[in-house]
């Protein structure tokens, strides 16, 4: 199973949609459907980022924290921003 095909399977088992993972990353929708699909080329470094998210955001939705977290790290993205 390839660091894609991980990726989908693990959002799949978590019940996370492809925009949930987007929004951890604070990213479209479409960039997750690409590296899913293998439209997009990415660095092995950044498909693990993106795996480790999927693992984050779904641990955080099964103990019904998703909301929570995910706002948690658009608020820490905006702050590595400035």
């Amino acid at each position: 199973m390839t660091i894609r095909e991980r990726i989908r399977y693990t959002r799949t088992i978590y019940q996370l949609t492809q925009q949930e993972v987007a929004d951890g990353f604070g990213i479209a929708k479409q960039y997750i459907t690409q590296i899913e699909t293998g439209k997009k080329i990415a660095t092995d470094e950044r498909l693990e980022e993106i795996l480790n998210m999927v693992y984050k955001l779904g641990e955080a939705k099964k103990k019904g924290r998703l909301k929570d977290v995910l706002k948690d790290i658009q608020e820490q993205n905006k702050m590595n921003l400035e």
